[in-house]
């Protein structure tokens, strides 16, 4: 997937044209603070939707990450974990 600037300092869009009903997710990201946070929303055939967002923060050697997905309407899966840079 794809970003480009949108029209507000650090938010983007994805390439991909919105289409609705075309089961083609869409996405958007914005950085706030020191986290990236990027949604992905898809709308299936059947009407249900299913969105997905994920978070990087990163603070010296750490990189937090957090996971979630939302579908039909209500959160089914929250991943979180913590990554540390490792010395040579």
């Amino acid at each position: 997937m794809r970003f480009i600037a949108g029209s507000t300092a650090n938010h983007f869009h994805s390439l991909e044209p919105l289409e609705p009903f075309g089961e083609k997710p869409t996405a958007w990201a914005y950085i706030d603070d020191r986290t990236l946070v990027v949604h992905v929303l898809s709308i299936l055939a059947d009407g249900n939707y299913e969105l997905q967002t994920y978070k990087r923060s990163l603070s010296g050697n750490t990189m937090t990450l957090h996971f979630s997905r939302v579908f039909p309407g209500r959160p089914e899966l929250v991943v979180s974990g913590r990554l540390t840079r490792q010395p040579e």
